[in-house]
């Protein structure tokens, strides 16, 4: 990825559907019925100029310029690094994998000894959704309402598994403090947009970043907080746009490859994490 020694503006657009220029011809010649597979999404050719400093992180971990981008993806701003993007498809995985990357190199940084991390997840059930599509006149299948009955169904998944822990620890036994104009100048460089990490991690970051050491006593450091709403946002388009089969097929053809499969019976988004810093 290039490097920056200043931190990039977030960008205003953090949602964008690129597009190669047959498909975003065909949704712009037909709005209303390409509606539901673009609310929210600017639709944008990999080439343009206002992405050239940005980038997208894939699910085989590989990093490219959003510009060199050869597929239509619906990409959405990781807002945990200012300068990249994730697919809709896997923002959760993507997510989770690189907030603890973020998390574990700045505690290094700062002198931590070993780290535990725990996400939890919540279930959404895919099925309770089919069920609830309404059949239309000529027996054509009535586009799906966007969040209402997306926030009554994660607010029911406690039926099912409500919150599952991904445990995942680490030891830096030697590591070293650097000093706290050290950790800004990583921070820089790295893209990291501090305001967006767990709230209570960030405020131990900047303490760090004021006075150049930690702001805690007895060995460790140890909370759990809500993940980034941004999350439940991303389930919620990607369900409603993976289940929306109202829409004609020879507009969902070009973006078929983003959505949830037809087989898969539910889906998760994470919703909390647990950490734990010992020095």
């Amino acid at each position: 990825m290039q490097e920056k020694n200043e931190l990039l503006p977030i960008p205003t657009k953090t949602e964008i559907l690129v597009l190669d220029d047959m498909t975003k011809e065909k949704y712009s010649i037909s709005p209303k019925r390409s509606e539901p597979l673009t609310k929210g999404y600017e639709m944008i050719l990999a080439e343009d100029e206002r992405f050239r400093d940005y980038f997208v992180k894939k699910e085989n971990k590989v990093i490219c310029p959003i510009q060199n981008l050869n597929e239509n993806l619906y990409l959405v701003h990781s807002g945990i690094r200012n300068n990249l993007y994730f697919p809709l498809k896997d923002f959760q995985i993507l997510y989770r994998d690189e907030l603890r990357t973020i998390l574990s190199d700045i505690s290094k940084r700062m002198g931590i000894k070993r780290y535990e991390f725990e996400y939890f997840e919540q279930e959404i059930n895919l099925e309770k959704f089919r069920k609830d599509l309404n059949i239309g006149a000529g027996g054509e299948y009535k586009a799906i309402k966007a969040s209402a009955k997306f926030s009554k169904e994660v607010s029911r998944s406690k039926e099912a598994k409500a919150y599952e822990g991904k445990f995942i620890k680490g030891e830096f036994p030697n590591s070293v403090a650097v000093s706290k104009e050290e950790l800004q100048k990583f921070i820089d460089k790295e893209q990291i947009n501090l305001s967006a990490l767990p709230p209570e991690f960030a405020s131990e970051v900047k303490y760090y970043l004021d006075y150049g050491v930690i702001n805690a006593k007895g060995g460790s450091l140890e909370q759990t907080e809500e993940m980034a709403t941004s999350l439940q946002k991303c389930a919620n388009s990607l369900v409603n746009m993976s289940l929306n089969v109202g829409v004609a097929g020879f507009l969902r053809a070009g973006v078929e490859a983003n959505f949830i499969n037809e087989s898969e019976t539910s889906y998760s988004f994470y919703s909390k994490i647990r950490w734990k810093l010992e020095f």
